[in-house]
């Protein structure tokens, strides 16, 4: 029982720590974008609304509609659904969808592959990203900060800025920069009810 009370609020704390979203983490009071934060908000500037869809539709039991389409269970409009031992195991944001039509197969399948098979960046891509941090930062050149702190500083720009050209995480190109080795992980599970 002791187990089972540790696994119930270990699963709450990470459900409360990574996956409710919340639309204005990268947005001041008045509405201006926050210089510090490394993403952006997911509102719409145009429309206001949230891109990722949020808050979601709550369903206080599992429902088939007159289409046949099935709505899941989901009493919480802020969170995606969750399965708590897969969230509990990774420790992390997770996001269990149910595979139930061919098109939503289609879509993961189309993402996997493509997430696998990334292109690398070209040479001239990379050169490039590199000039553009010190024409937008050449004043840190001239500054006050000693020399190993400006160079942390331009590493750290030219790091964020090529995860976002190559679509990598910041901290997986910090890993090679580092000179760590390589473990990628990419987890699909497929459930299948008959």
């Amino acid at each position: 029982m002791v187990w089972k009370n540790n696994y119930n609020s270990t699963v709450d704390d990470l459900l409360l720590r990574s996956n409710v979203h919340n639309c204005f983490r990268g947005i001041n009071k008045d509405g201006s974008t926050k210089k510090d934060k490394a993403s952006g908000s997911c509102m719409n500037k145009r429309w206001g609304k949230c891109k990722a869809r949020f808050p979601c539709p709550t369903f206080l039991k599992t429902l088939i509609d007159e289409t046949g389409f099935i709505n899941m269970k989901k009493i919480e409009a802020w969170l995606n659904t969750f399965t708590p031992l897969v969230t509990y195991i990774f420790r992390c944001n997770t996001d269990v969808t149910s595979l139930s039509s061919g098109t939503a197969i289609k879509a993961v399948v189309l993402y996997v592959s493509d997430y696998i098979t990334k292109t690398s960046l070209k040479t001239h891509t990379i050169f490039d990203a590199i000039k553009s941090v010190f024409h937008r930062n050449s004043e840190m050149i001239g500054g006050l900060l000693p020399t190993k702190e400006k160079a942390r500083h331009f590493i750290a720009k030219i790091a964020n800025l090529l995860s976002a050209k190559a679509e990598m995480g910041a901290p997986m190109i910090c890993m090679y920069l580092l000179g760590n080795p390589d473990q990628p992980m990419l987890c699909v599970s497929f459930l299948s009810y008959s």
